[in-house]
């Protein structure tokens, strides 16, 4: 009850990724309908995941990175928990420890032959639990020290370097914080190059305007010249039919003239 409000609904299609190898294991998630299958970067099958499994609980637990990529087989429906939620449930409900070490165990079993290195894995998921705590512990306190501290910059530096002495000790919170910081550089890089973007849009609309105003103008101009023409073929032909009919009018006049000869 206390975790089902943080739980997440997800659904997914056959073919989808869910997650790759190498990925952050930041979620764990829970099969209700389908079917996932895990790969080697060889395409061989690791693991197949059906309705009522867990996925992604060891690399959660001992803070590895994904081990396979996980491939849904069949349309799939299944619920996300994130990994500080689920190891704060296990905190907390300590009896769950032994159902969770079974699926452990089997999971560490399957990716073993996987992993290039899998001495991390050799630790017992209560070691693991254990080594969990001491870090949360270590955090609280460097975070209560600080908010301790008034106004003494040199508390708070000192406070910082252990923060930063932890940091490098846990390569894995190292690598998340300096994830972040890239994820923050890749952002203003991304901000930068849609302002560019944007430029170059406004560049090729007034480009294709000023393009559209010269054609226009062209078809304008192309367009009274046409008129023009037509105007002095008109005019052409209104001065050949007067004339034409002067010249008919001249000669009714001269057969009028020849008839009154003959008469005579």
């Amino acid at each position: 009850m206390d975790v089902i409000p943080k739980i997440s609904p997800l659904n997914w299609a056959q073919g989808d990724i869910l997650f790759s190898t190498d990925d952050y294991a930041e979620e764990i998630y829970f099969i209700s309908i389908g079917e996932i299958t895990t790969r080697a970067a060889d395409g061989s099958t690791i693991s197949v995941y059906r309705e009522g499994d867990t996925l992604g609980l060891l690399e959660a637990i001992y803070d590895v990175r994904r081990i396979g990529t996980a491939i849904c087989s069949k349309n799939t429906q299944l619920f996300s928990l994130d990994r500080t939620t689920y190891l704060q449930m296990l905190q907390d409900y300590p009896q769950l420890l032994s159902e969770v070490k079974q699926q452990v165990d089997k999971r560490i079993k399957e990716v073993k032959p996987f992993v290039e290195d899998a001495t991390i894995l050799n630790r017992s998921i209560y070691e693991v639990m254990q080594d969990y705590q001491r870090k949360i512990n270590k955090i609280k306190k460097i975070i209560e020290q600080l908010q301790k501290s008034e106004d003494s910059n040199d508390i708070i530096d000192t406070d910082k370097n252990q923060l930063q002495i932890f940091l490098q000790t846990n390569t894995q919170l190292a690598d998340i914080m300096n994830l972040q910081r890239e994820s923050n550089s890749r952002e203003t890089v991304m901000f930068d190059n849609a302002k560019t973007m944007n430029n170059l849009i406004d560049q090729l609309a007034d480009l294709w305007q000023k393009q559209l105003i010269e054609k226009i103008d062209q078809m304008h101009t192309e367009t009274t010249y046409m008129i023009q023409a037509v105007q002095d073929r008109v005019e052409y032909y209104q001065k050949a039919t007067k004339k034409f009919s002067n010249l008919k009018n001249d000669l009714t006049k001269q057969k009028e003239n020849i008839q009154s000869m003959t008469k005579l």
